[in-house]
């Protein structure tokens, strides 16, 4: 083993920024951690870094245009009204519901 073992604290930063930050910014969170060590971290715990949904360098929705969808679909609102309602199309409505949510 070299360096420094990675704490709790550390790794549970790494878990929860995974999919937000990159690992640049992950690494500037913890002192002591290179780029490469979160990285390599994360692949050892299981953690994938990539981005998804609106924190995506090619999202086509705002976080506000997600919350919006998941809050309409939580009140039982169906496809259309949640197109019509957030200007989005079907296609990233059910893109949004199925592949980040799941079946409802």
């Amino acid at each position: 083993m070299r360096g420094n073992p990675w704490t709790r604290a550390e790794k549970s930063l790494v878990r929860k920024s995974a999919r937000t930050m990159t690992s640049k910014q992950i690494s500037a969170l913890l002192p002591g951690r290179s780029v490469h060590g979160v990285i390599h971290a994360a692949r050892k715990m299981g953690v994938s870094l990539r981005k998804r949904g609106p924190d995506h360098h090619r999202a086509k929705h705002t976080h506000a245009q997600w919350d919006e969808v998941m809050r309409l679909r939580t009140k039982g609102k169906r496809y259309p009204t949640i197109m019509k309602e957030t200007g989005l199309s079907k296609g990233t409505v059910q893109h949004i519901l199925l592949h980040y949510v799941g079946p409802l």
